[in-house]
C-alpha cells in the first residue's frame, strides 16, 4: 500500500472527528464498518475510553488532572496471507476525541 493511500485514510479519519464527536457514543462502533473503495483497510475495533483520572506525576503530586474520553480505533492496512498461511499487515491505532 502506498504512503498516499495511508495519508488519505488518516485524513479521512481526522475528517470524521467532528462528525463522530457530535454523534452518540454508539456511533464509534460504526467505524468498524468503514469501507474505502479500492483500499485494503480493515478497522478491527473501535471503543470508547471513558474519562478517568490521570496517573500521578512524579515530583508533582499536588497536580490533579483527568484524561478526557476518546475513541480508540485499531485496524490493519494491507492485510495479506503469507505462503505459510500467516497473516501480515500494517497495524495502526488512532485516538479520536
Amino acid at each position: 500500500m502506498s504512503s498516499r493511500a495511508l495519508r488519505m485514510f488518516i485524513c479521512l479519519c481526522i475528517g470524521l472527528v467532528p462528525t463522530v464527536y457530535a454523534q452518540q457514543q454508539s456511533s464509534y462502533t460504526n467505524l468498524v464498518n468503514l469501507k474505502i473503495p479500492g483500499k485494503v483497510v480493515v478497522v478491527t475495533t473501535a471503543e470508547l475510553i471513558p474519562t478517568r483520572p490521570a496517573p500521578d506525576v512524579p515530583r508533582m503530586p499536588s497536580i490533579k488532572m483527568a484524561l478526557l474520553e476518546y475513541c480508540c480505533v485499531d485496524g490493519i492496512i494491507n492485510r495479506r496471507p503469507d505462503v505459510d498461511g500467516k497473516e501480515y499487515g500494517i497495524g495502526f491505532a488512532l485516538a479520536l476525541p
